[in-house]
């Protein structure tokens, strides 16, 4: 899969480990770029295989040179949207931002989203999942918002927290957030409750996603 980004001569790429040189050169550069994308917000990221909770890599390549990063990790609804990041440059920022904004409307891509995330795929008018339905996509506990949309969970050294699932998981309906139509949560669902606390990596590097400095 390659992919033009807007306004410069890169491209995405999508990385495996079989393509040659991935442990050489695109494994250092993407690990180097998540350092320091992710050290500015406090999430330490200990080794290159802290990369592997994801197996879908898409590479920003400008001239032979890698500006930017997406990590996904396939599902039976699609892929999920993981960690972004870049090497910091103008070209690699750019490049996040224009493939953030387009990225989840395409069918079988999604992801849970907040914060700066949020705003930014928002205003880009991707779809969203009504509440009662990420909560199939998720296979975990949450607390619906009055919205529909919106739902509260519980993350390890993180705390409460409230996302929106975006994109187009394979077979799950999709509304829009100008004017959402969604399913009433079943009663014994609705109502505020004690959210058990999400221990999985996968949660914390997806929401540290969400709040990094594009």
């Amino acid at each position: 899969m390659r992919r033009r980004s807007l306004g410069d001569s890169g491209r995405w790429v999508r990385a495996s480990p079989q393509m040659p040189g991935f442990e050489e050169a695109i494994r250092p550069a993407v690990w180097d770029m998540a350092k320091g994308t992710y050290a500015k917000i406090g999430l330490i990221l200990d080794h290159p295989s802290d990369l592997d909770e994801y197996n879908v890599w898409d590479i920003y390549d400008v001239d032979g040179g890698l500006r930017a990063f997406r990590l996904g990790k396939t599902t039976p609804y699609g892929v999920k949207g993981g960690l972004v990041g870049s090497d910091g440059s103008k070209e690699g920022r750019t490049a996040v931002k224009e493939y953030a904004s387009e990225w989840y409307f395409q069918p079988g891509q999604y992801g849970e989203v907040s914060h700066r995330m949020e705003t930014l795929v928002l205003d880009a008018g991707a779809p969203v999942v009504c509440a009662v339905y990420a909560a199939r996509v998720l296979n975990k506990p949450i607390e619906f918002a009055d919205d529909g949309v919106h739902y509260r969970r519980t993350l390890k050294n993180v705390g409460d927290v409230t996302k929106i699932l975006v994109g187009r998981p394979y077979g799950v309906p999709v509304t829009s957030i100008a004017a959402p139509r969604c399913p009433i949560p079943p009663r014994d669902l609705a109502g505020r409750q004690r959210m058990p606390v999400d221990q999985s990596d996968e949660s914390l590097f997806e929401h540290a996603a969400s709040r990094v400095v594009l």
